[in-house]
């Protein structure tokens, strides 16, 4: 029953997440009434236009990925001559081939001006192959054949290369939509309190608001958590969008079902549970657009979540607090657009100690072979009274796009640059020609004789 309950919890979260990433992107753009009606009608116009500003920027790999990546060293500082020498003198070479149906990743390896150390892998839907340069043959097995030795259930290569950002994305503005819906259809006098023009503080700033507090008891929670649980089982949007979410948690459609039967039958004491933990949500609106969150305690009526939200139109703001008796957590975001121009920071307080700093400054018109946007990042991570820097700048190259990541750590006195170049042309990488050879028809002896020429190989390169 508790882990009906965490699924609950979830199922919350995810549509307060929706209706929060609505107020953070977008103005709701209606006039301030005391009425549920109006209400919802703002939060569903909030969620309209967020999806249509994803819908802008959406993102389908569905067609594949194809590209190389050249990565190397320098500005060493490790305290040890020998690892800097050798690191300065290395190559590293990633090539990566995604389709709908197969896939393809390559490493190369090279050491000055010896000849490069390959390994490819490839594969579909029904084998996986290998071939290295290190082998006279190429190599490969059925997956039917590679779960039987492994023990491994199931996967698949080409499952990344088929994951539509916009289908998903055309699903979610529906379900958002539905949950809404069920929301709002058990929303009354009895569990909704509208007070009209209070002073508030948001992000340090005083301004005036409507204020709407809901407090559900265990009827309300019974009947929303059935109608949403039908929701996601009957209806065929909700069902397919509940599937794919389920499937990036390795979850069948059988398990799917069976988390649905399972909550379902736990529901009655699931809101009871719901109702002894924090269950009052307070938010409140200005000008047409949420400003502010609150989850609050029902028994002490002290504040346990707040989402602070700028009523600013021209840019994005907010800062989310964790507040509890043993640490209160603050999370400040800012970012002001320009266009596709943007420039904010991210920062992150523990107990008011900053652990966790981002500053940056990118043009999302363009795009590295990465998807990384053309700009500059700083990232600071305190860990135990240490400070980790990083610093990427990313930038089109004499070919394709340059990633210049710098690390640094004071107190270690360690510090290095890597240099990753991103190709626009396709792969280098090839999969192996000729008939190979199947995996499953060697023996043991085999398998360790072609392990032993590899390692022989592999020193009589190393040793030049």
């Amino acid at each position: 029953m508790k882990k009906t309950f965490r699924i609950f919890k979830l199922l919350g979260v995810f549509t307060l997440a929706i209706l929060m990433l609505a107020s953070l992107m977008t103005p709701m753009g209606c006039t301030q009434k005391a009425s549920q009606e109006v209400l919802e009608s703002k939060i569903t116009d909030s969620v309209n236009s967020m999806f249509a500003q994803v819908d802008e920027q959406s993102v389908t790999i569905k067609e594949g990925i194809s590209t190389d990546l050249s990565i190397s060293f320098s500005d060493l500082s490790f305290g040890n001559t020998e690892i800097e020498d050798l690191l300065s003198k290395l190559q590293l070479m990633v090539g990566v081939n995604f389709k709908e149906d197969s896939g393809l990743f390559g490493l190369g390896l090279k050491y000055e001006n010896e000849e490069p150390i390959s390994l490819v892998f490839a594969g579909d839907k029904e084998k996986l192959s290998v071939s290295s340069s290190l082998l006279d043959d190429s190599y490969s097995i059925s997956l039917a054949d590679l779960f039987e030795m492994t023990g491994v259930e199931d996967f698949d290569l080409s499952a990344p290369a088929s994951f539509d950002f916009d289908a998903l994305n055309a699903d979610a503005k529906v379900v958002a939509k539905g949950l809404i819906a069920i929301l709002f259809k058990n929303m009354s006098a009895e569990n909704l309190t509208i007070e009209q023009n209070v002073e508030l503080t948001v992000l340090d700033q005083p301004l005036k608001a409507d204020t709407y507090t809901i407090n559900l008891d265990a009827e309300d929670y019974t009947k929303i958590m059935n109608e949403v649980l039908d929701y996601f089982s009957t209806d065929e949007t909700a069902r397919r969008l509940g599937l794919q979410i389920a499937d990036l948690q390795g979850m069948k459609e059988a398990d799917y079902d069976k988390m649905i039967t399972d909550a379902k039958a736990d529901v009655t004491d699931t809101a009871n549970e719901m109702v002894e933990d924090d269950s009052i949500f307070k938010f409140a609106i200005s000008n047409g657009k949420i400003v502010l969150f609150e989850l609050i305690g029902e028994v002490d009526n002290e504040v346990t979540m707040r989402l602070e939200i700028s009523p600013d139109k021209a840019k994005t703001q907010w800062r989310m607090s964790s507040l509890s008796e043993n640490e209160n957590t603050i999370i400040d975001f800012a970012d002001t657009p320009n266009g596709t121009e943007h420039e904010g920071t991210l920062n992150i307080k523990v107990d008011d100690e900053q652990v966790f700093s981002v500053e940056f400054a990118f043009n999302n018109a363009n795009k590295s072979g990465l998807g990384i946007p053309y700009g500059t990042y700083k990232l600071i991570v305190n860990a135990e009274d240490e400070n980790v820097e990083l610093n990427l700048e990313v930038k089109a190259g004499t070919t394709g796009s340059d990633h210049t990541l710098k690390l640094s750590i004071p107190s270690e006195e360690i510090s290095f640059t890597m240099n990753i170049n991103s190709s626009d042309a396709p792969t280098t990488f090839t999969t192996p020609t000729g008939k190979p050879i199947d995996i499953a028809t060697l023996t043991e002896e085999d398998l360790n004789e072609l392990s032993n020429a590899v390692m022989f190989k592999l020193i009589e390169i190393l040793m030049g």
